[in-house]
């Protein structure tokens, strides 16, 4: 798999457009190392990025976040 080759090179694998825990239980299963997408927030701004990850952060990080750990 892609993952796999991808952990055979050294790399980390991080999916793309996660929407729901159902996929990311699924990429987590395969050894996928990291998600980002919908499920953790929408498209926002640069400001309002660094605003989530400041909060995120502070309270000990996003939803589903420890999932893939």
């Amino acid at each position: 798999s892609t993952i796999t080759l991808a952990h055979s090179l050294g790399r980390i694998v991080v999916a793309e457009g996660v929407e729901d825990p159902v996929s990311l239980e699924q990429l987590q299963e395969m050894g996928c190392d990291q998600a980002q997408g919908w499920l953790y927030a929408r498209p926002m701004a640069p400001d309002d990025a660094a605003r989530f990850a400041l909060e995120a952060a502070a309270t000990g990080g996003m939803p589903g976040a420890d999932a893939l750990a």
